[in-house]
């Protein structure tokens, strides 16, 4: 499956990176709530945290983890699998997990405010993450067939390093759903 994604323009990635995302979010969010339930009743109204509500922190704060998927993904890919690839979906499993236990810096009363929590914030960043994945993950450097690798089968420079249109265009509109994402979780 995640092979087929290589062959497909950016844009096209997008969506079943997404989906893949969201699927082991739930899946880890089901497990972690399964077994840390009691984490949930009795718990304070969200809202009391002391959380950095500046939309410029709260974007560097995801510019950290888009550095990683970027960087990972342009500098190897071993079969079908890129750092980057891997640390976004290392993303789904651990956020899904500190939500299913109610982890974090807000605590939810329940799952019909925790989800309300992630639309207003976390869809959007993590759908950025998911576009950010799908624009660099044909760019990587060192390229083996295998995993683990036994050798290259590409190999180029840094410097030589080319973004196509459509990779451009998928990395500016990540950027901007990025920035929209920092301002929705500062100022709703």
């Amino acid at each position: 499956m995640l092979k087929k994604l290589y062959e497909k323009r950016p844009m096209e990635r997008v969506i079943p990176l997404f989906a893949l995302f969201l699927v082991l979010y739930a899946a880890m969010f089901m497990i972690s709530y399964l077994t840390h339930g009691d984490a949930w009743p009795g718990v304070p109204a969200a809202g009391a945290a002391e959380v950095s509500k500046d939309p410029i922190r709260l974007i560097a704060d995801s510019g950290t983890v888009v550095l990683f998927i970027v960087g990972g993904n342009i500098l190897v890919r071993a079969g079908a699998l890129t750092p980057g690839l891997a640390i976004f979906l290392l993303q789904a499993a651990t956020g899904g997990w500190f939500g299913g236990m109610n982890g974090g810096p807000e605590f939810f009363q329940g799952i019909g405010s925790y989800s309300a929590g992630f639309l207003k914030t976390g869809f959007l960043e993590y759908l950025s993450y998911a576009m950010f994945c799908a624009g660099s993950l044909a760019l990587s450097i060192k390229v083996s067939d295998k995993f683990p690798p036994k050798g290259w089968t590409v190999q180029k420079k840094l410097i030589d390093l080319t973004f196509t249109k459509d990779e451009t265009n998928v990395l500016i509109a990540a950027l901007v759903v990025l920035a929209a994402s920092g301002f929705a979780e500062a100022l709703l």
